[in-house]
């Protein structure tokens, strides 16, 4: 059977993608709530010129932050769903390969028996 043939799905290598999408958002999920969780807004930190601004640029970092945390939380979701996929398949590949089997133990005499699955 030509390689073309066959449908392989490979259920480590989409789990591992998944742990790395997470990790991925993980990360810069932290990274964001370090980075806007050490910043200073108000008089004491604001040149007089800009204390003004000050609200707004709060405002925009906030939002930002806000905005990472959602896309942080989808992207678990997604990784949730890969896993979810990898699982289906897996359980998939178990019974095809089991049926498949039996196809193959009921093969009497004089029948070919199924290639698949070996």
């Amino acid at each position: 059977m030509a390689l073309h043939d066959r449908l392989l799905f490979d259920g480590v290598a989409v789990r591992r993608t998944a742990a790395d999408l997470v990790r991925c958002a993980v990360d810069a999920d932290d990274t964001c709530r370090r980075a806007v969780g050490s910043l200073e807004f108000g008089n004491r930190s604001v040149a007089v010129r800009y204390r003004g601004r000050s609200a707004t640029v709060e405002d925009g970092y906030r939002r930002l932050r806000e905005v990472l945390a959602g896309w942080s939380a989808e992207t678990a979701g997604c990784a949730d769903a890969l896993r979810t996929v990898a699982d289906r398949y897996a359980g998939q590949e178990h019974d095809t390969a089991a049926a498949l089997r039996r196809v193959d133990e009921t093969s009497g005499p004089g029948r070919v028996a199924g290639e698949w699955g070996r």
